[in-house]
């Protein structure tokens, strides 16, 4: 169907669930209904069985894969206006035009690689009536001109995809957000609508008052973490070692692997890629924001396929983007926030299927310094997350909301009985220590460990069940993961020698932290 002229909408009721055959669905959930309703009602349409107004600015929090998406879709085939539709990655873009052409509405691009005079014009056509929906993110509506064009023809309906990135980044490394906000609001719009799959309550009041200014709205709200992903915790001191390990024994592809910076992204893909003796790159290949617009399609219609397939990824890639199929999500590190945590193991599962969302953590991670532990999300995270005493799925949820009302989930390791107490190779390397104290120093503990000494390390006669254990790990590794527990102080090195010796294993995570 296509949509509604000025003429038909200002007078006669309309369904929005005629609607339905664009987008093949057979129906819309009730709360899809009420959030669609309310647009179609505060731009200027009346559906049927509903009230005469609605509120001009609306919050909805829904988490992903619940439907988020044909919320403010399926209105822009409806309202006698277009719509603007902010997403803060131009990933996120390039998939939804794929989107909103598969459902027939007209959609253009205002982003980047695109000469101004196309993004004029399409304000023109989308004024004209001719192009439904206009897709930008911040930046690219700081342009003077486009600015300009846009304040001669505002839309009907404005709205902020992925919302909680405004408050997360606005105030950081994107403050583009804060001036287009007040921008938008400039505009005036019938309706300003934001959606967003995490938004804590820390988080919320920031993100409102970014976008609304100190105007009321409206708040749609569901649980934010899905009940068929089976999250878990996994201690490491040597992630390339345990992420290979998961990979090859325990995850489901396709998989995502989220890493903090671009060079991480791209060294785990070469590392899984080498493994699995991935040559020509067809089941491995790595994403980040430093990549051509290109580059980047390639990797998305190549993951889109679904399969046998591993991505390895910044944040650039994730937010909103649609990949049903997902079964495993990998994170090497915790996230900067809860909120960015929910968000990217979501990505997972978004079929309704079971899968599973693993985070990585070492005790650099759980330090008592560094700039990730002064953001208060991130230490509720490891704080509430990485306990191994509570639902891993209910610790989360109650960093959302505080009336303890989430059950437990029945499929986390916490709740299995499955969880991992500590790393991997940690048995191995404090053993051999602590059996022959202050008489190796870190290289010789890594030729034992790989069987590359004698197996009488300590001589006359006496024998050592360690020499050899982690022979299938790379030598670096053993090397990495001695590193790592002499800098927690779970070893000690011997002041002139540089012998070993063990510490307090209590420092390998932090009482505070892993106990909590």
């Amino acid at each position: 169907m296509t949509g509604y002229t000025d003429e038909e909408t200002s007078g006669e009721e309309i369904n929005p669930e005629d609607y339905l055959e664009n987008f093949s669905l057979p129906g819309l959930y009730p709360y899809q209904r009420a959030i669609i309703d309310e647009i179609c009602v505060a731009c200027g349409c009346r559906p049927v069985n509903t009230g005469k107004d609605a509120p001009a600015r609306g919050l909805i929090l829904l988490p992903t894969g619940a439907g988020k998406s044909i919320c403010y879709m399926l209105p822009s085939l409806i309202i006698p206006g277009y719509s603007l539709i902010i997403y803060p990655l131009n990933a996120l873009i390039s998939d939804q035009l794929k989107r909103f052409s598969k459902a027939g509405i007209s959609a253009r691009s205002l982003a980047g690689g695109i000469k101004k005079a196309a993004k004029i014009s399409s304000i023109a056509e989308a004024a004209s009536g001719k192009v439904r929906v206009l897709l930008a993110n911040p930046e690219s509506l700081l342009d003077t001109e486009i600015q300009t064009a846009l304040a001669e023809n505002p839309p009907l309906h404005a709205v902020f995809d992925e919302a909680h990135t405004s408050a997360e980044w606005g105030y950081s490394f994107r403050p583009a957000y804060l001036r287009v906000c007040s921008f938008i609001r400039n505009l005036a719009p019938a309706r300003i609508s934001a959606f967003t799959a995490t938004a804590s309550p820390e988080l919320l009041p920031q993100m409102a008052e970014l976008i609304f200014g100190d105007q009321g709205y409206s708040l749609h709200s569901r649980s934010p973490a899905k009940d068929n992903i089976a999250f878990g915790a996994v201690p490491s001191i040597c992630r390339e070692a345990d992420i290979l390990r998961l990979v090859e024994n325990c995850l489901t592809p396709p998989m995502i692997i989220f890493c903090r910076r671009r060079r991480d992204a791209e060294n785990t893909a070469r590392l899984l890629a080498c493994r699995l003796n991935d040559e020509g790159n067809e089941k491995v290949r790595f994403y980040h924001a430093g990549l051509s617009n290109e580059e980047k399609q390639q990797v998305e219609r190549w993951f889109m396929k679904g399969g046998n397939l591993i991505l390895c990824a910044t944040c650039a890639f994730g937010l909103g983007v649609d990949c049903p199929g997902v079964r495993s999500v990998v994170h090497l590190a915790p996230p900067p926030s809860v909120e960015a945590y929910v968000q990217e193991s979501g990505r997972a599962g978004r079929d309704g299927k079971p899968c599973r969302a693993l985070m990585l953590f070492g005790p650099e991670d759980l330090a008592d310094e560094g700039e990730l532990l002064r953001n208060r999300r991130y230490r509720d995270l490891v704080s509430a997350f990485l306990s191994n005493k509570r639902c891993r799925r209910k610790s989360l949820m109650d960093l959302f909301s505080t009336d303890d009302s989430h059950p437990a989930c029945g499929i986390c390791d916490v709740c299995t009985g499955s969880e991992q107490l500590t790393p991997h190779g940690f048995q191995e390397i404090t053993g051999l220590v602590k059996e022959f104290p202050f008489m190796f120093r870190s290289g010789d503990v890594s030729d034992l460990l790989k069987g590359y000494r004698s197996v009488n390390p300590g001589g006359a006669g006496r024998k050592s069940r360690f020499v050899g254990t982690l022979r299938d790990w790379d030598y670096n590794w053993c090397q990495e993961a001695v590193q790592c527990l002499v800098s927690c102080g779970t070893l000690r090195r011997k002041r002139f020698s540089g012998r070993l010796t063990t510490g307090s294993a209590k420092r390998l995570y932090g009482e505070k932290t892993r106990h909590s």
